[in-house]
């Protein structure tokens, strides 16, 4: 019985992520969906691509977190739309869900936006399975954390497109072994590209960007 739920959950979150999808193409919407665990990066990889895309995209974001809104309000300094999601009273806690996002779209203003950023809950595990309707899904996984996490947590470097190493400038004092994460990581899922930085230390930033906006432009073309 239990089995079946989960299954029927899954797929009621696909129908919904489907529709998401639709809405944002017909906006011509590209969207990003960023995961990992806490304190691993995320917001400063969204402030990274503000920085660096703020004039050439109009930038719309979904914060999701547990409680409170940290980075929302740190977020708040770019003068962009941003969305508070807080799952603490919901049945969803640990991570978001297609229909979170899906009401969330209802409170933006969608003509105002080609660049939709959805900052999931921090945590490995329970985002892994809600796929929530975005043209590209990336994790955020830091150097302090270890390189073991593809051995640990499979199914989330299997469900997504991009592979963000961050505080890279953190490795003399965390050993990281880059080699041995790479190849976990590519036999879990060969077609995810995998990218070392330091967004405070500005090292690696660069090809990152340049991917990000090259999908961006192969998104916009084909829309």
């Amino acid at each position: 019985m239990e089995v079946k739920i989960i299954k029927n959950i899954l797929s009621e979150n696909e129908l919904i992520a489907s529709d998401i999808e639709r809405i944002l193409g017909e906006k011509g919407i590209f969207s990003l969906e960023i995961l990992g665990s806490p304190g691993s990066g995320k917001t400063t990889l969204i402030e990274l691509l503000l920085d660096n895309f703020g004039k050439k995209y109009n930038f719309s974001v979904i914060e999701g977190d547990v409680a409170s809104s940290v980075d929302s309000d740190r977020l708040n300094k770019y003068g962009i739309q941003v969305l508070q999601i807080n799952t603490e009273n919901l049945s969803s806690v640990c991570h978001m869900e297609a229909f979170m996002v899906h009401k969330a779209l209802n409170d933006l203003d969608l003509d105002k936006t080609d660049f939709l950023i959805v900052e999931n809950i921090g945590n490995l595990v329970c985002p892994a399975s809600f796929r929530l309707g975005c043209s590209l899904r990336l994790l955020v996984l830091s150097v302090p954390e270890g390189s073991d996490k593809p051995l640990k947590y499979p199914l989330i470097f299997k469900n997504v497109d991009c592979v963000v190493v961050s505080k890279i400038d953190l490795k003399e004092l965390a050993p990281f072994d880059f080699d041995g994460f790479k190849e976990e990581v590519n036999s879990l899922n060969r077609k995810a590209k995998i990218f070392e930085l330091s967004v405070r230390e500005k090292i690696g930033t660069q090809p990152f960007l340049d991917y990000i906006s090259l999908k961006v432009a192969s998104f916009k073309d084909n829309v």
